[in-house]
């Protein structure tokens, strides 16, 4: 796959208040909209506090600005909008005793002084530009809003997501210390774009398949298509959490939707390895679609990502029962499909291997999607011998440090001070130490064996979705709806497309 140019067009070196830099992003905006063709991105990032502002979140932004085309430019939104305040969380290099601690009593407080495997920093992104909330959200969409460029927009989501207090349509894209953002709010902003100009959204949080319904007024599906040119691709369905949050440094080590996606457009891994870029149509490149079908095949997390297309043809095309669809016959299912559609069933069976492999498959795939339920995360059954190892290991370290498993508690400083004298006790006693590790060795194979069986049946379920998908295609071609399937085709185009292609 040909590389981007990773020259990255810098709007604004100030690190400053939200204020100062929204009006550089909105010089920027108006300076590269009056220079030429460019693609203007606005890059909404970080948790909601620093306990949920992992570093694999800001990784991913440090990520996307470098893969941008130098003809684009950009508004980065970033947890509290500083490069100077403590807000990352990242888990420094572990020793065997920190292991042993986090498996048995999980992370706790932060003391970087006392061994703790828990710490912030600040930010490292090169350039933020404000901090991540509603009133820089308004300020980027109402400098669009102002501009009569026809330049693609290209929105790129990464940081938390909430599951909706009252609904799907109420799930959240979280924000910094306020409310989050939600579908309606979001389609309320986009249309402040002018008409006619294509707007790409990439999100990859928890629950974010909600806001697939962006393409409708309101972003309420009951309703008509919203008049704007919009797709979008999401990490997970809208009941569904998403992987990829980790406070983790080692990025060779990341496991999501997002990783994968953005290795299949660029052609290198987080870490410059090479990706084979999927070329399914055979036009020479990437679109946007292509990478989506390519991570319903490869990648290995519990993501189970969502398109606009799929929110499109489950409104027009309703279907009362899921067993019509898991008992089409597979080579129908084939031969409906295009060629990447084709190519994700293909892989997916084959990474699944088994029962994916008959002709019952889709019925297998609704089987175990009823089976497993929504959630996602994996479920872990320990032996009796591990879960009685692991009941001593924990009593015994808690007689000695009593403030361990307080997490800590109403004085956090009691677990920090337990925490740094177990650290210290451990090393100084190998025996002790050795006897532990092995029940730590013991609940990981048990956690990875879990793991396993997540990502497997995540697989079943974007199987059993995606040929959903392609039966509602055809059903959806066969009642001959002109207007409709022309909204269609021109949602799938913009689909196919890549804003970040040079």
């Amino acid at each position: 796959m040909a590389m981007f140019n990773r020259l990255f067009q810098l709007a604004s070196t100030r690190r400053t208040t939200a204020v100062v830099a929204t009006i550089a992003a909105t010089a920027s905006f108006a300076i590269a909209s009056a220079s030429g063709p460019s693609l203007r991105v606005v890059i909404f990032g970080g948790g909601p506090t620093p306990e949920s502002n992992q570093v694999a979140i800001e990784n991913n932004v440090k990520w996307m600005m470098s893969i941008l085309p130098e003809w684009s430019n950009s508004f980065v939104m970033f947890g509290d909008g500083t490069s100077t305040t403590e807000t990352v969380q990242i888990s420094p290099v572990r020793t065997k005793a920190h292991r042993v601690l986090a498996t048995f009593f999980g992370d706790g407080p932060t003391d970087v002084a006392r061994d703790t495997p828990i710490a912030y920093r600040p930010s490292s992104v090169s350039r933020i530009d404000a901090a991540s909330k509603k009133s820089s959200i308004e300020a980027a969409f109402g400098q669009l809003e102002k501009e009569r460029s026809k330049d693609p927009v290209f929105l790129y989501f990464t940081g938390h997501g909430s599951r909706g207090r009252t609904g799907f349509d109420t799930n959240r894209y979280d924000l910094w210390r306020e409310e989050g953002m939600t579908p309606a709010e979001l389609a309320t902003q986009l249309e402040k774009v002018k008409k006619g100009v294509p707007v790409t959204i990439l999100m990859v949080q928890c629950f974010s398949g909600a806001f697939a319904n962006v393409i409708f007024e309101g972003a309420n599906e009951q309703n008509g298509l919203l008049d704007r040119q919009v797709c979008g691709f999401f990490a997970a369905t809208p009941d569904r959490v998403a992987a990829g949050c980790t406070p983790e440094l080692n990025e060779a080590e990341y496991r999501d939707f997002s990783s994968t996606f953005l290795a299949a457009i660029t052609g290198k891994d987080r870490v410059g390895r090479t990706v084979q870029m999927p070329d399914y149509n055979g036009n020479g490149w990437t679109g946007f679609d292509e990478a989506y079908y390519f991570s319903l095949i490869e990648d290995p997390s519990i993501d189970v990502p969502v398109v606009t297309s799929d929110a499109f043809l489950r409104k027009f095309v309703p279907v009362t029962d899921d067993n019509e669809v898991a008992e089409t016959p597979w080579a129908d299912v084939l031969k409906w499909a295009n060629p990447a559609q084709r190519a994700a069933l293909v892989g997916l069976c084959e990474k699944i291997g088994g029962e994916a492999l008959t002709e019952k498959r889709l019925e297998v795939a609704l089987s175990e999607f009823r089976r497993r339920g929504r959630q996602g995360d994996a479920q872990v059954v320990y032996p009796s011998d591990v879960r009685d190892d692991l009941a001593k290991s924990v009593a015994a370290l808690s007689a000695q440090f009593p403030n361990l498993s307080r997490r800590g508690g109403t004085d956090p400083n009691l677990s920090r001070v337990d925490r740094g004298r177990a650290v210290h006790f451990l090393q100084a006693n190998p025996e002790i130490l050795a006897s532990y590790l092995k029940v730590c060795d013991k609940i990981d194979s048990a956690q990875d064996v879990a793991e396993a069986d997540a990502v497997r049946g995540a697989r079943w379920i974007r199987l059993l979705r995606l040929g959903k998908s392609i039966v509602l295609e055809h059903r959806l071609r066969e009642a001959k709806d002109r207007g409709t399937i022309k909204r269609f085709e021109a949602l799938r185009k913009l689909e196919s497309g890549n804003p970040l292609r040079s």
